[in-house]
């Protein structure tokens, strides 16, 4: 009987962190979204990651948690979903300062150039729409992200992941 009580009594002293850190801060959703808009001349595939704001400089990006793929046709608009992540050890959402939301866009109607591959960081939680857009560049075939309410920053490709890194057609140097 005494063992029993001291039992639930150690179970419900376990439990209380938990509850209190599920409790406290700010009530977010556990599902960021964000609409986006194909107006580029090409048919892209985008989906939104998230990841850790703090990395080390230089290191590629390592999502924690990665969206949905979604193809979108020119002129079309669909939303995008990417689950928050959680603390390692706890069951708790992190804080919006601890996040930083990638948002990836691949070229996937024939393409002769290179860079089909596009990463963009959002300075900022997920924008409510961003608009996809060719480079007036000419003779270019990227893409750019933009949006009105949140800033948005194209990341080099030195700091794609290493899955979207193709050095099969990279030559090597000689020298």
């Amino acid at each position: 009987m005494v063992r029993s009580r001291l039992i639930a009594l150690a179970v419900l002293v376990a439990c209380l962190p938990l509850a209190a850190c599920s409790s406290s801060g700010a009530k977010r959703d556990v599902v960021e979204a964000m609409d986006i808009v194909n107006a580029s001349t090409h048919t892209v595939r985008v989906s939104l990651h998230a990841g850790e704001r703090v990395r080390l400089e230089g290191r590629p990006i390592q999502p924690l948690t990665d969206g949905r793929p979604v193809e979108l046709a020119r002129g079309q608009t669909e939303s995008l979903r990417v689950r928050r992540p959680r603390s390692a050890l706890l069951v708790t959402k992190r804080a919006d300062d601890e996040l930083v939301y990638w948002l990836r866009a691949e070229i996937i109607t024939p393409s002769w150039d290179d860079d089909a591959v596009f990463w963009f960081e959002l300075l900022g939680p997920p924008a409510p729409q961003v608009v996809i857009k060719s480079t007036n560049a000419k003779g270019s075939s990227g893409l750019i992200a933009e949006s009105v309410a949140v800033p948005i920053k194209p990341l080099a490709a030195d700091l794609y992941p290493f899955r979207d890194r193709n050095y099969a057609f990279k030559v090597p140097d000689t020298e």
